[in-house]
Order: C-alpha cells, then structure tokens, then sequence
C-alpha cells in the first residue's frame, strides 16, 4: 500500500504506507537512496535540473528516461529548467536527449 505526500496544489510523490506520518522534507532527508522513478516524481512543473557528467559518463541516464516517461504519460513535469555544464549524451537517444520533448524545458543553461 502507498500512501501520497502533497507538495502544492498537486499530489505527485508517493512514498511507502510506513512512512505516512512523515512530511515530504523528512522522508528525502531520511532516505536519501530511492529509485529514478520515485527521484521521477519529485520534480514538479517548472523546476530546475541540473544534471552532471560528460558525454555518457557520470549522467543520471536513468533519471532522465524516468523524466522523460512522465512527460510523456502525464505531460508533467513541464517548463522545466536545465542545467548542465557539458554535452552530455550520444547525440542521438541518450543523455539530454530525454529532454526533447517540446513543452517539457522552458529554458536551458549549459556550456
């Protein structure tokens, strides 16, 4: 059994039913290891991304797949803003190319 954390208007975060009685903040702070799809979750509308690593090593690619599902199942997270401080990825459909889809990065800062 899951049970839902609010942040904002919008329920997004799932965490495990043992963990009910715990706010959004203490259940990350406490458990710092949780998996790319649940990390998937917590990233909200118009959020900021950074992102590390060069080419394809260091880059949370698993993350960033997880992102990209979200986007495309419920069209959430959107505007996002990304960071990153070198090319990262193949060029073709790794790293930030799973930032593609339009509507779903707002703005993107990057060297």
């Amino acid at each position: 059994m899951l049970a839902s954390v609010s942040r904002g208007n919008s329920t997004r975060y799932t965490a495990p039913k043992s963990y009910t009685g715990e706010s959004y903040g203490s259940f990350l702070s406490r458990h710092k290891i949780i998996s790319a799809e649940d990390a998937a979750r917590v990233v909200m509308d118009g959020d900021t991304v950074a992102t590390s690593g060069f080419v394809g090593v260091g880059f949370p690619e698993e993350l960033a797949v997880a992102l990209e599902r979200c986007f495309a199942e419920a069209g959430s997270p959107k505007d996002l803003t990304l960071v990153y401080a070198a090319g990262q990825g193949d060029g073709k459909a790794r790293g930030l190319n799973h930032f593609a889809a339009e509507g779903m990065v707002k703005r993107v800062i990057g060297g």
